[in-house]
């Protein structure tokens, strides 16, 4: 037996608490859920969780990940605006960061903040790193970009450094000796957390989408994060 959306919507069944006003939102569920095949061989359809939590050392070219990804029609981006916009080069930019020093802490009651439309909300904050375990245990998928100390470091110096107008990054990282150790320290605990957990990994933005159960944006490039010196790690998908 295969349970699809329609039998059990028509079942009564409910869906790990999605919420479904109507059964005109059936289509809108494909987009929100993916499914899991048990040992029974039935096809089992859980909610996807609200939050994609990102994170990634500062130069670890995470935004570049993040954009390729935004413009999916799944993602709320209701969180860009003008002021939260920066561009240098092929550096972008856009949309909410939450960081210790930022506009946005990376405390849970902070991540609705900058929203106000409907969709998976993308929270992105490089001191996730540090808090990996913990949130591993809240169920949203996390994304983990990784390039190596140095590439990262001279990246970011390179993409305006302390003169990046959004986010804010000299409250919390002060100077460039700082920058480098905690560069170091954020990489480290990404790489100490994939090599203790379950990750998958994602050679390029069709299949982070596919990942994450979100459909790919409309005239989508394919980003090969190969080329970038980029990999990108996936837990809780």
């Amino acid at each position: 037996m295969e349970l699809t959306v329609s039998n059990l919507w028509s079942s009564g069944l409910v869906l790990c608490g999605l919420q479904m006003e109507r059964a005109s939102n059936i289509p809108k569920l494909c987009a929100t859920i993916f499914n899991h095949h048990t040992h029974a061989g039935l096809h089992i359809f859980d909610t996807m969780s609200r939050y994609i939590l990102f994170t990634g050392a500062p130069g670890s070219k995470w935004s570049g990940v993040m954009a390729n990804i935004y413009q999916s029609p799944d993602i709320d981006q209701s969180d860009n605006r003008p002021d939260r916009q920066y561009e240098s080069g092929a550096v972008q930019h856009f949309g909410s960061y939450f960081d210790p020093g930022m506009e946005f802490d990376n405390d849970v009651s902070n991540w609705d903040q900058p929203f106000n439309g409907t969709g998976r909300r993308i929270i992105r904050s490089h001191t996730f790193a540090h808090q990996l375990h913990q949130l591993s245990t809240l169920g949203h998928p996390i994304v983990m970009v990784y390039r190596n100390d140095y590439e990262c470091f001279d990246w970011w110096c390179n993409a305006g450094g302390f003169a990046i107008t959004y986010p804010n990054y000299i409250n919390y990282y002060g100077n460039l000796d700082n920058m480098w150790q905690q560069i170091k320290a954020q990489n480290y605990d990404i790489m100490e957390f994939i090599k203790n957990h379950t990750t998958h990994t994602a050679a390029n933005n069709i299949e982070l989408c596919h990942a994450l159960a979100i459909a790919v944006p409309p005239n989508c490039k394919v980003q090969d994060y190969s080329t970038q010196d980029t990999r990108v790690y996936i837990h809780n998908v």
